[in-house]
């Protein structure tokens, strides 16, 4: 009789229990559901934000359209779909252009309008078609030139689709190739722009957008999930352009340029805690900059170090040149080597960090690191997560051209990607950018550094909002 006894009051607890825990489990779920709901209304609202500012955009760029544009655009035709870039009429001006996720994909092409006003040479008005990669739809697409010289050439294009779509924006274009971006009318898309006067370079730029499964992930139109770094992030950005010494370096334009520009790029926008600055800095201010930056930074922490300047080899040892540097003794040069040895060693390097990038615009810059890039299709998620040791440079032990105005070819293209990007961007997907539009002027390259401990990681820049 006690058995039984026991034996109902163990089950009784254990329907308790069971009852309790399903109570809990119950209300769980309604929380969970609330939390889901004010998160779907929470990217609903930025979406229809999004939506708004981009629809904004168009009509600011479209009260620029001429009346020659117009009506090109409008012009009623049967247009035949072109299904190759290959295919496209010889002895015009390409390009390719791609929305946030690739997802939609344009080709097509301008001739110049000879009935149109020259500037500066340069026919005002350029009219042609674009494909969408849907094997049906077809644009009718007209560029208008805004600004013209020896060294770049700025249009407005525009066009509309069969399928519906409307768009217009900026390009720029220097020699063979140039970039830019549009918005649609309905403001749902943002389209990102390849110019060049090659078939092949545009079909190369075409198909790599094809295979880029890391940017699948993104979408203008939709907020992708919060990345939340373990640390901080730091910035340490050396621009040297005003060398004043004896047997003294040529001045150089563009790396003062480089710098003021990223850091309030890197201030505003990104998520950053501190950028410490260097302009024009000699050998031991050199050492003051990279200590400041020892000081603040943890193992949790997420590292960018930009050097834009003169640099030089003796034999295997690399040298940044401040701007006390002679060309005659390198007693002022700074070795690199003094920074890089910051990074080494398994258990306690100097800098240390969960993702570090090393960005360098200088000649003569040579590191030994791996060209195997293991983590293309990793999420963000872990791409944040895995430890990251990079140098990305715009030459491999080469000389390196300078402008001589403006920003550095190198910096233009990483100033542009940070500008346009509205969410979190990958440095190997701005290398990509650098590397098809330097690749052919100069050798840039971007390695993971085994031996500062890489583990498949990346440098992402996360934007504040």
């Amino acid at each position: 009789m006690i058995k039984k006894i026991l034996l109902i009051i163990v089950i009784f607890l254990g329907t308790i229990t069971f009852a309790q825990s399903e109570n809990t489990w119950i209300k769980k779920k309604d929380k969970d559901e609330k939390v889901e709901k004010l998160t779907d209304k929470k990217t609903s609202t930025w979406i229809k934000k999004k939506i708004k500012e981009n629809k904004k955009k168009y009509k600011k760029e479209e009260k620029k359209i001429t009346k020659e544009v117009k009506s090109w655009i409008k012009k009623k035709s049967k247009d035949k779909y072109i299904a190759n870039i290959k295919d496209l009429p010889d002895g015009a001006i390409y390009f390719q252009a791609n929305n946030g996720s690739r997802s939609s994909l344009i080709y097509g092409f301008v001739l110049p309008d000879i009935n149109s006003k020259l500037i500066n040479g340069y026919y005002e008005t350029n009219k042609g078609f674009a494909y969408l990669n849907d094997g049906e739809t077809t644009c009718k697409v007209a560029s208008t030139v805004k600004f013209a010289d020896a060294n770049m050439l700025m249009s407005q294009i525009s066009g509309e689709c069969t399928n519906g779509i409307k768009f217009t924006g900026q390009t720029s274009q220097s020699g063979n190739s140039g970039s830019g971006s549009v918005n649609t009318a309905d403001g749902k898309e943002r389209y990102f722009v390849d110019v060049h006067s090659q078939k092949e370079e545009i079909a190369k730029l075409f198909e790599k957008n094809k295979i880029y499964e890391d940017f699948a992930e993104i979408n203008e139109t939709s907020r992708p999930a919060p990345l939340n770094p373990f640390g901080k992030y730091y910035a340490l950005l050396i621009g040297n352009s005003d060398y004043h010494t004896k047997g003294k370096y040529a001045d150089l334009v563009s790396p003062k340029n480089d710098v003021i520009k990223l850091s309030k790029i890197l201030k505003s926008k990104y998520k950053f805690e501190k950028v410490i600055t260097g302009i024009d800095v000699t050998r031991d201010e050199f050492f003051d900059k990279i200590d400041e930056l020892k000081d603040l930074v943890t193992d949790n922490d997420y590292v960018l170090i930009y050097y834009s300047g003169h640099g030089e080899k003796v034999e295997n040892e690399r040298y940044w040149i401040p701007v006390n540097g002679s060309k005659n003794n390198k007693r002022n040069w700074f070795n690199i080597d003094d920074l890089t040895s910051s990074f080494e060693g398994d258990i306690s390097p100097e800098i240390p960090s969960t993702h570090l990038a090393l960005l360098v615009d200088s000649c003569w810059f040579a590191v030994k690191g791996s060209d195997k890039i293991n983590n293309k299709n990793l999420t963000y998620e872990k791409l944040l997560k895995n430890r990251a040791a990079i140098v990305m440079a715009s030459g491999n032990d080469e000389f390196v051209e300078e402008p001589g105005k403006g920003n550095s070819n190198f910096a233009k293209i990483i100033i542009r990607e940070l500008e346009n990007a509205d969410s979190p961007i990958r440095l190997h997907n701005i290398y990509m950018r650098v590397s098809d539009e330097l690749g052919g002027k100069q050798t840039p390259f971007y390695r993971p550094m085994n031996k500062w401990n890489h583990g498949n990681g990346d440098f992402i820049f996360i934007p504040k909002s």
